[in-house]
């Protein structure tokens, strides 16, 4: 299943974002509304613009695609045949605002994705030691103010954390694309392709770009291998569960694959998750257990 969890919210376009993700064949996409400055530290005051969404067409998906709906505490019958989700990014220039991103857990209606955006090596390394956050998405497409030091990403991957590739802007602006592929190459560096989301970034559905397309451009400038295809499939599945956890449900993230080797693991059981408090009918559990067998088994090949 494909994600697109970064499209600009704009209720102008809302529709038009939704069928072109159904046309490209994404399972999902987030709307994306971007906070910064003040606005971050009255968070609590913050009202949520996206309405609820509205079903397409009847849910014509398969079996996994209900079982990963009714993981997120979804309901499939408001959604149609695609996932229409809410996604807050918060711009943080300081620890303070930083700290102010755990005040989202008291807007409603909530939003299922939550983003930093860091602009200062201080915020940076708050974000990844202990931002309440889904996804850390860094400015790529300028030079970044700061360093991205080893101890912090590994931190952040450590805690389940995911980084955010947004390729709207390369697109957009032939200028950019330089900082954009040096600051991509110093990313790939230090977290070496792991948790990696791939997302467009697009203002306009003609800026979308097909999973193909996305996970072909990602290969070419470095994501290789299953990578690039994990960064629109799972990597995005995992940023949604990390909402579910954010929520209030009960669950441990696993250590991304590999990462063994770059830091200590804490406990046994944070290479385990548990069952989310919202599967509580058997047939279900017994669906999740199967793909979380599937899934582990998978990250140890």
């Amino acid at each position: 299943m494909f994600w697109d969890l970064n499209v600009v919210w704009d209720a102008k376009r809302a529709a038009a974002f939704a069928d072109t993700a159904l046309r490209f064949g994404y399972a999902g996409l987030a709307y994306n509304v971007t906070l910064s400055g003040q606005q971050v530290l009255d968070l609590r005051s913050h009202q949520c613009p996206i309405p609820p969404p509205v079903a397409l067409s009847p849910t014509q998906q398969g079996p996994l695609w209900r079982t990963a709906v009714a993981d997120l505490g979804l309901d499939s019958e408001k959604h149609g045949a695609l996932l229409q989700l809410r996604r807050l990014t918060l711009c943080a220039s300081d620890v303070a605002q930083v700290t102010a991103a755990a005040d989202v857990s008291a807007l409603r209606p909530t939003y299922h994705i939550l983003a930093l955006r860091p602009t200062s090596e201080e915020a940076f390394q708050a974000a990844c030691e202990k931002g309440v956050c889904d996804i850390i998405s860094l400015e790529m497409d300028d030079k970044l103010p700061f360093q991205l030091k080893r101890k912090d990403v590994l931190a952040f991957l450590h805690r389940g954390g995911i980084f955010e590739l947004e390729f709207g802007s390369v697109l957009r602006d032939a200028a950019r694309r330089r900082a954009f592929l040096a600051n991509l190459e110093q990313l790939l560096h230090v977290t070496r392709g792991r948790n990696v989301l791939l997302s467009s970034g697009a203002l306009d559905p003609l800026e979308m770009r097909s999973p193909g397309d996305l996970a072909n451009a990602a290969a070419v400038l470095g994501l290789r291998g299953e990578k690039a295809n994990q960064s629109l499939t799972e990597v995005p599945y995992r940023a949604l569960q990390r909402g579910v956890l954010r929520g209030g449900c009960s669950q441990v993230l696993s250590t991304p694959s590999g990462l063994e080797a770059d830091v200590d693991m804490a406990a046994e059981s944070s290479k385990c998750r548990a069952l989310p408090c919202r599967l509580r009918d058997l047939p279900t559990a017994l669906c999740y257990l199967v793909l979380l067998v599937a899934e582990r088994a998978f990250q140890q090949q």
